[in-house]
């Protein structure tokens, strides 16, 4: 449960160091105490004439000087308190803790993981992105995320853009919304902004033949003449797939072409 303690660290020096600032304030109080009761019994004796201004106003300055030391003390007594928080881990979130990097015994040091925590319901996909790309970025804009394949994909949505790029990579850092659902923590997927795409060419599936490694589609022209041609696919979305080579914009593919379809053939259009 989120604020749950999980780790309690050895911080017996911690503790040492707040109870040394607990003793020196319940001092600095004491003598402040001292230095208020003197100070009232100077300034009675001042109205009195039985002392000079001169030694009143050096009880004023240590006076004042008492009370600086109380309000130091202060400080490091509440410096000392969190310090000796630091004796316990609190858990950030619900979740389950997934993995121990550390064991009893251990010597724990700024940096080092000791724990690690997932919180099932709320998953997010870190995504490096180039600085020049993360920009067309903005949140809210769509992205769809791959977890296997080409044709399986989730809509999703950007969560943030951290817009400060890493100086080593030139990269900047894209979280999106995911659904528990469909992924699991640690699970690496693909993703596709929509602010990144452009236009591309694409055919319907059923229009691609493959044997082997090629791939090829049938063209009909004008005159109803067939010509075989080898081209090469890209990403696949649905019922289509991109053409990255082989096929020009405005060119007739014919669908779901039959084992004995070959190059040269005419292909007529029913008008039916």
């Amino acid at each position: 449960k989120k604020g749950q303690v999980l780790v309690d660290v050895d911080a017996a020096e911690a503790l040492s160091g707040y109870k040394q600032s607990e003793a020196g304030l319940s001092a600095a109080d004491v003598y402040l105490q001292n230095m208020e009761r003197d100070y009232e019994r100077f300034k009675r004796l001042y109205e009195e004439r039985a002392i000079t201004k001169h030694q009143l106003e050096q009880m004023e300055a240590g006076l004042a000087q008492a009370r600086a030391q109380k309000e130091q003390a202060k400080a490091n007594l509440e410096m000392s308190k969190t310090l000796l928080s630091y004796g316990k881990i609190y858990s950030p979130t619900d979740g389950i803790v997934t993995k121990k990097w550390m064991e009893e015994g251990n010597i724990a040091a700024p940096g080092m993981p000791i724990l690690t925590i997932e919180n099932p319901s709320s998953l997010e996909l870190s995504v490096e992105v180039p600085e020049e790309k993360a920009e067309k970025i903005a949140p809210s804009s769509k992205a769809k995320i791959f977890s296997s394949d080409e044709e399986n994909f989730k809509e999703s949505k950007v969560l943030t853009v951290v817009k400060t790029a890493d100086l080593l990579s030139k990269t900047s850092t894209i979280k999106i919304e995911v659904d528990p659902k469909d992924f699991k923590v640690g699970q690496f997927a693909k993703v596709r902004f929509d602010a990144l795409g452009g236009e591309t060419l694409s055919v319907e599936k059923s229009s691609i033949k493959k044997e082997g490694q090629v791939e090829m589609v049938f063209v009909r022209d004008s005159g109803g003449k067939i010509s075989l041609r080898i081209i090469r696919s890209g990403r696949r979305e649905g019922d289509f797939a991109q053409v990255l080579s082989g096929l020009s914009e405005g060119e007739s593919v014919v669908l779901n072409p039959s084992d004995s379809m070959k190059d040269g053939d005419i292909l007529e259009v029913s008008n039916d």
